[in-house]
């Protein structure tokens, strides 16, 4: 959520404004060109791959080892192999060579800013351009996705390309369980899964109402969306690893949880619609509630009662973030 209100804030865009603006290929806080000829869009994407392996998964050392020199090499065929940018906006390969150009990530620090001179400078470009000249802002993981997208057509990519490295984890996560649970441990990774993607979608339409009717509705739908999938995930590999969790007494878990849902229905529009979404993630929660729970008790032999006290007050924490 910080990193979509740092989105909204560079739009200027209030939750009423109409989604007249092309998401595809229009800057948010870039002023539309007035023909549609004018207007700017992404280059086509290269096959920014490494054999069968993305280049940001070698990168991030999704589903492979970390390997940035790898990366690197990976990122530098991909934007090669693009056409010239013309006046249209870089695409997420070539911004992200820049970085890694600029900051030495995966090889010796070179030149990086004739790769954006011939581009479009939408606000992607811009913020990549600051990191280029001042060294500052660079993100830890140095994934230009983390914090420089800027604009509606980078963010939509980033998100898209989250929803595919999801895809890897969760394959892997089931190879892992499968190894150490059998047939009983994969039964119950994939009903909770099914459990929980259906509350983030849930949780996804009703928080992106609260930009009903306007631009910013689809762009925080995929942003939610990807974030509940991605923390419930990642809390299973952790315990995988060996990361133990810490119980909450369930009666303080379920309190707290009973204070947060009259504040969490009032969120938004606060009307019938808005209350009919909540109703609706409401009931999902309950079921992702019951699933994650049963693999829970499986994967680190606490009771039901634990279980189900973690899962309340990770609903809390998930509420309360959203309410900043």
């Amino acid at each position: 959520m910080r990193r979509l209100l740092f989105i909204i804030a560079i739009a200027g865009c209030s939750p009423s404004e109409p989604a007249a603006r092309n998401a595809d290929t229009v800057s948010i806080g870039v002023a539309p060109p007035t023909t549609a000829s004018a207007i700017p869009s992404a280059q086509p994407a290269a096959a920014a791959r490494e054999a069968d392996i993305p280049c940001h998964q070698l990168l991030r050392g999704i589903g492979v080892a970390k390997d940035p020199a790898r990366a690197r090499a990976c990122y530098e065929r991909a934007v090669a192999a693009e056409p010239a940018c013309g006046d249209n906006s870089p695409s997420i390969d070539r911004l992200q060579l820049a970085l890694m150009r600029a900051r030495g990530i995966g090889g010796p620090a070179d030149s990086a800013l004739p790769l954006l001179q011939a581009c479009f400078a939408d606000a992607s470009a811009e913020e990549v351009t600051k990191v280029i000249q001042t060294g500052k802002g660079v993100p830890d993981s140095g994934d230009f996705c983390d914090g420089l997208a800027v604009t509606t057509l980078h963010v939509n990519a980033c998100f898209a390309r989250e929803r595919a490295d999801i895809e890897v984890k969760a394959a892997a996560v089931e190879r892992r369980i499968e190894a150490a649970h059998g047939k009983a441990g994969v039964d119950a990774f994939r009903a909770a899964r099914a459990a929980w993607d259906k509350l983030a979608t849930a949780d996804a339409s009703h928080v992106s109402d609260i930009y009903r009717g306007g631009s910013l509705s689809s762009t925080t739908f995929v942003s939610i969306e990807s974030s509940r999938k991605r923390t419930r995930l990642d809390r299973i590999a952790s315990i995988l690893d060996g990361t133990k969790p810490t119980w909450p007494k369930s009666a303080e878990a379920s309190r707290h949880l009973a204070e947060a849902r009259p504040k969490w229905r009032a969120f938004g529009h606060d009307d019938a619609a808005s209350h009919k979404l909540f109703d609706e993630a409401d009931r999902a929660f309950k079921q992702s509630r019951a699933e994650e729970a049963q693999l829970l008790v499986l994967l680190t032999g606490a009771s039901r009662v634990e279980a189900e006290a973690l899962l309340d007050e990770t609903r809390v924490g998930e509420l309360a973030d959203l309410q900043q």
